[in-house]
């Protein structure tokens, strides 16, 4: 069944969405939860006829305040299309500025032109230029895709709102539209109430919203559009079906949460933090991908890898969980496995703890943990980084434990390198012997899908023995290795930088004796 509009729906809402300054007029008056800048508007024909005028007014009605000159053409955002981005708006004009507001205005308009359309209707709106923002967006009240019940808010953090009048925006948080206003952070706490607002006046759930929110805690409408659908068969049933997965990803968090014996006062959840599924296999893989992943890498292949050079051993412990169909890494599980085995019980205790609320206070550096929050080897920059651990309750024995242990760790590693890495490459001729060897065997059996099936399972047996987890082990190296020459950049003892041509080179620019580095 596709969702189409009804035909008394359709003309109400094409009797509301005529223009972005009419929809911005016709909600002014309406609402209570959020706010609209002062509008004044007028369109290229009185521009053309009576230019001097305009501009008197524009200064009669601002008074030497900043403005904005956006564009508000006749179906810009129509049921069917939406025009997002394609005509100018010009941000920060000084209205007392005669010169600066005519020429915003003709850039408009000449937007139009540059996109052919003429219609001698279209409007430019003149606003005032919103202060103090603190996040600006864009807000769906369903998914484009299938139209689920979600809230969709796609932003970006700081004073500019560009992004959102370009259609270029970074951030990307979703929202179940049942959930409780009390649950939800502030900041969206203030949206999701005045969009639901917005929703109720303009009787519709399919709304593409541009806001901004002030450090005075306003919800600033910058434009409200019909959201383009698809018209793709809509998934019957479709809001209760994501409600009972909602509720069955709950209770197997909670589960999670009773069952899982490894350090970690809190559980937290990423989709980037370690071995990346975001990236490998995609916010939403089909099962094969899933199962293929989990077995070769997540399930244990990522542990043996570690705790086979020094990192603590948490078997029997998975890396990846899904809930939905979103495959998600145990943020806890990976920080346990990067601690080195020689760090007593009690400071492993206390490090994870630390890890964890250090990723929960700075959620941005989730896929930065390695260089911004872990200490898992010793780095040049070590000294200055565990400073944190004092305010976290460390004292200067435990800090002294750990860096001591990590010097320790880091030297072995590096002395016992050429081992590690012969002993792999070993692993890797044995995998591809063995896999030559599983596809002779496979010509000289009867051509059926069991021979097939065996030689596939004996294939991904020896690619995990032989193969992902000496990668993974390799992989743990590379990083350490990694680690090591950012903090010598950092502290001035190497310059990094790329050429044209493409390529990374070093330039030491400051001696350091092989003594030193070692120490």
């Amino acid at each position: 069944m596709e969702k189409k509009y009804s035909i008394n729906e359709r003309k109400r809402l094409e009797l509301i969405f005529t223009s972005k300054s009419n929809v911005l007029k016709f909600l002014e008056s309406k609402i209570k939860f959020s706010k609209i800048e002062k509008i004044y508007n007028f369109n290229v024909q009185e521009w053309n006829k009576n230019e001097d005028e305009v501009i008197k007014e524009i200064y009669k009605n601002f008074k030497g305040k900043k403005i904005i000159v956006r564009s508000s053409a006749q179906g810009e955002d129509s049921l069917e299309k939406s025009e997002a981005g394609n005509y100018d708006s010009i941000l920060n004009i000084n209205s007392k500025s005669t010169i600066n507001v005519k020429n915003a205005i003709e850039k408009v308009i000449k937007s139009y032109e540059i996109k052919n359309n003429l219609n001698p209707n279209n409007q430019i709106l003149i606003q005032t230029q919103t202060q103090n923002i603190r996040l600006s967006g864009v807000i769906m009240t369903q998914t484009e895709n299938i139209r689920a019940p979600y809230y969709v808010i796609n932003y970006e953090e700081g004073p500019s709102s560009i992004g959102v009048t370009s259609g270029k925006i970074g951030n990307t948080i979703k929202i179940f539209k049942e959930i409780k206003l009390k649950n939800l952070q502030k900041n969206w706490k203030l949206l999701i109430k005045s969009v639901k607002e917005i929703e109720k006046i303009c009787e519709s759930d399919s709304l593409d919203i541009e806001f901004a929110i002030t450090k005075n805690q306003e919800v600033i409408l910058f434009q409200v559009r019909p959201l383009i659908l698809n018209h793709k068969p809509q998934i019957p049933n479709l809001n209760n079906l994501v409600k009972n997965k909602i509720i069955e990803s709950r209770k197997k968090y909670s589960k999670i949460r009773k069952k899982i014996k490894i350090h970690g006062k809190s559980k937290i959840f990423s989709d980037m933090t370690d071995w990346n599924p975001a990236e490998i296999i995609g916010n939403s893989p089909n099962e094969l991908d899933y199962s293929l992943y989990d077995f070769l890498i997540m399930k244990d292949a990522w542990n043996i890898g570690r705790s086979g050079i020094g990192y603590h051993d948490i078997h029997p412990q998975n890396l990846m969980i899904k809930f939905g169909n979103k495959p998600y890494v145990d943020v806890r599980a990976s920080f346990n496995s990067l601690i080195p085995k020689k760090i007593n019980k009690k400071l492993k205790i206390k490090l994870v703890n630390y890890y964890l609320e250090n990723l929960s206070t700075n959620p941005h550096l989730h896929d930065k943990v390695e260089f911004e929050i872990l200490f898992t080897c010793y780095d040049f920059m070590l000294d200055r980084r565990m400073r944190k651990l004092k305010e976290f309750g460390f004292n200067k024995n435990e800090i002294d434990e750990i860096k001591n242990t990590l010097i320790d760790f880091t030297n072995e590693i590096i002395q016992k390198f050429s081992k590690i890495s012969k002993e792999n490459k070993i692993s890797i001729e044995r995998m591809s012997q063995n896999r030559n060897k599983i596809s002779i065997d496979l010509k000289n059996k009867k051509n059926d899908y069991k021979n097939y099936l065996f030689a596939a399972e004996e294939l991904l047996k020896d690619c995990k023995k032989f193969g992902t987890i000496p990668f993974s082990t390799m992989a743990r190296i590379a990083f350490i290795g990694s680690i090591l020459i950012k903090s010598l950049v950092y502290e001035f003892c190497i310059h990094s930088s790329y050429k044209i041509s493409g390529g990374f080179r070093s330039i030491y620019y400051k001696e350091i004796t092989q003594k030193r580095f070692f120490k």
